[in-house]
């Protein structure tokens, strides 16, 4: 029984599943088809023969169109396989991708407080109470915030989904590490105009900022156009003072 109590058959369920994969393949199959290079007779028959050009032109537009049908078909199965998903009575088999969502909308700091660090999905309305796996029910919350929606509940860290991390968890992950150990870090930094600059800096935290919080730093004439920028706070050796930067423009972090 799904969350709006609906009934799913396990059987549908793995016939969706299964025609994902088989349509996927499909385009695959047939994407290799398309842009496999002619045989030198077929190279030769097209240079002496204009109709075998016409033919040979047809066989690929033919090829292309099932190529966007057989596209147009994987997606809406898998359409069908997310709404299916959205009501999952626990943690759906996609939990990996919507949790990869999440962290890119919510700019990988927690929804309530900014910091960035050991962050947790939350269900706005817990699953048992008649939520969903909807991504607008689902929040980003760093380990105290999510401890006080859950009246205090202790929770200890978990990555799910085991994938491979991507480049922004890993920077985030060493800067949390330098944090942690109070040490130093270096890295190359690219400022919007595109200059360059190495720093060594003496990490103090990371948050988000709010458009409050960029308009301080920017000046109350410039357009914000949207907050949510992670950043990195902390003391720089080449400004000898206090500086904010922007963690997406941190290139090549290391810890000294």
């Amino acid at each position: 029984m799904l969350a709006d109590g609906s009934v799913f058959h396990a059987r549908c369920h793995e016939d969706l599943k299964r025609k994902v994969a088989d349509l996927k393949a499909q385009e695959w199959r047939l994407l290799a088809e398309l842009q496999k290079p002619l045989s030198f007779f077929e190279n030769i028959s097209m240079f002496l023969f204009e109709s075998r050009q016409s033919e040979l032109l047809a066989a690929k537009q033919r090829l292309a169109s099932q190529i966007r049908s057989t596209r147009d078909q994987h997606e809406a199965t898998t359409a069908k396989i997310r709404l299916l998903y959205d009501l999952w009575p626990t943690y759906p088999p996609d939990w990996g991708e919507r949790q990869r969502e999440v962290n890119e909308r919510d700019h990988y700091s927690c929804s309530q407080c900014g910091v960035g660090g050991r962050l947790h999905l939350h269900h706005i309305r817990a699953l048992s109470q008649g939520g969903t796996n909807r991504l607008e029910n689902i929040a980003l919350l760093c380990e105290d915030c999510h401890s006080s929606a859950h009246g205090g509940r202790a929770f200890r860290y978990e990555k799910r989904g085991g994938t491979e991390p991507t480049t922004i968890e890993k920077k985030i992950s060493l800067l949390n590490k330098a944090i942690a150990q109070r040490k130093n870090i270096r890295f190359r930094y690219q400022k919007p105009d595109g200059t360059i600059t190495h720093r060594t800096v003496t990490p103090r935290q990371m948050r988000k900022l709010s458009i409050a919080d960029l308009q301080a730093l920017l000046g109350r004439r410039v357009k914000i156009e949207k907050e949510g920028k992670l950043c990195l706070f902390g003391h720089c050796h080449l400004r000898g003072e206090s500086r904010t930067f922007a963690v997406h423009r941190m290139q090549k972090i290391e810890i000294c």
